[in-house]
């Protein structure tokens, strides 16, 4: 009788839209009408990212705004520094236009990616780190950005 009860008061209120439901794996946040969507660390190999190494950062970057934004600064007490990686190479210098109603990703398979360089201790699947986004209007949100963990079964 309470499972059933638990049950049907589950299905009550209101549900985030899928975007915003956060996973053992990945973060959301949010600046004004700028959304960041399925925050995190790529899966780190065994031993964890080492310190003094690089770690992938992905995200993807909503504007439900009237305006155009850019995000201009991303950054980590855990990293010497963020480096944003296009076509023609790679620099410290972060602007990421997004227009309003327009969504960019810098996820894994993406022509542009971010990485998190000169970690300054080890991370491991599943633990976080905090990283501080930036847009040019100043604002700016600090995420608990998690290390994905493998789907691979351990051997």
């Amino acid at each position: 009788m309470l499972v059933a009860a638990v049950v049907t008061l589950a299905g009550c209120g209101t549900v985030d839209p899928p975007e915003f439901v956060k996973t053992r794996d990945s973060n959301y946040g949010q600046i004004g009408d700028v959304r960041l969507l399925h925050v995190h660390v790529a899966t780190p190999p065994r031993e964890g990212w080492q310190p003094g190494g690089t770690a992938p950062l992905h995200l993807t970057v909503t504007n439900d705004g009237s305006t155009g934004v850019a995000l201009t600064g991303i950054s980590s007490p855990r990293a010497a520094r963020v480096v944003h990686e296009a076509t023609g190479g790679a620099t410290d210098v972060i602007r990421i236009p997004v227009e309003p109603g327009d969504t960019v990703s810098l996820q894994e398979n993406d022509t542009d990616r971010l990485a998190l360089e000169g970690l300054t201790e080890r991370l491991l699947g599943g633990l976080t780190m905090p990283v501080t986004f930036t847009l040019d209007t100043g604002e700016s949100v600090t995420l608990a950005v998690p290390a994905q963990i493998s789907d691979k079964p351990a051997r």
